[in-house]
């Protein structure tokens, strides 16, 4: 059987390990308490007074510090073991979709660019929608996806809300109990989707927005985007709250148009 000497590369998602051997050392804990006590004592008795308890000190610091540094390391690879997974598999996703959208695209008789800003928004719409339990969507408990994409300072920003019920909640919240991982992982694509969008406009020579808002039913896949070229000032006045405002708002009136 032919054998491999290339290293395990933690960028691929292929690679599994790093997540199990994080807990392995995480288990080694109070094996290295036990150890460092005993090396301590064993120190004091052979060696006597200060300069042995010295010495086990020295030893059981050196300890820690070696596996602190080992856990840190393999916890950083199970970080990015794991966010490159899920890339990978959000990416999949993504193409099985692009793949059953082309044709739809296509008989709209929509230019290349318009094509792929489409599939780009509705990437968007996706990503956000991955957050909401399917059943949620099913029975009507969540009803609207607004994802907000924008480019402020030189930089692209994304974020999204949901309408459930006669109320809002926002990405942030469904994933508070979420680790920081996760979440920065969330965003993070979110925010590279922008990238691309903007990628195609310079690609085209056309002009790239500052923001995007898209609406999108959670059940039906429909979907509508508002697109803005003017410039944001988000250290006065910060668009993604501001249209939130404003949907709340038109939320208010509709129940009183009900009442």
């Amino acid at each position: 059987m032919a054998s491999s000497n290339k290293s395990p590369n933690p960028n691929n998602p292929g690679n599994s390990g790093y997540a199990g051997k994080q807990r392995r050392i995480l288990i080694l804990l109070p094996v290295i308490i036990v150890v460092g006590i005993g090396v301590t004592v064993w120190s004091a008795v052979i060696y006597g007074g200060i300069r042995g308890l010295f010495l086990g000190l020295t030893a059981d610091f050196a300890l820690i510090i070696v596996w602190a540094a080992l856990f840190l390391s393999t916890r950083k690879l199970a970080a990015a073991e794991r966010e490159a997974r899920e890339r990978a598999e959000r990416q999949a996703r993504a193409q099985t979709a692009d793949a059953r959208r082309t044709p739809h695209l296509a008989q709209q008789n929509l230019n290349p660019f318009e094509q792929k800003t489409s599939i780009l928004q509705m990437r968007m719409a996706d990503h956000a929608r991955s957050l909401i339990d399917v059943n949620a969507i099913k029975d009507g408990r969540v009803s609207t996806i607004y994802v907000h994409a924008s480019v402020q300072n030189g930089a692209s920003k994304w974020d999204c809300f949901f309408r459930a019920g006669d109320g809002l909640v926002g990405a942030g919240d469904l994933l508070r109990n979420e680790p920081d991982e996760s979440r920065r992982a969330f965003f993070d694509y979110g925010r590279s989707l922008m990238d691309d969008y903007r990628a195609v406009c310079a690609q085209y020579h056309v002009d790239e927005p500052t923001e995007l808002r898209i609406t999108a039913s959670a059940g039906t896949h429909a979907m509508h985007t508002d697109v803005n070229y003017q410039p944001l000032d988000g250290e006065h006045d910060d668009p993604y709250t501001a249209w939130a405002s404003e949907v709340y708002a038109s939320i208010r009136n509709e129940q009183a148009g009900r009442g």
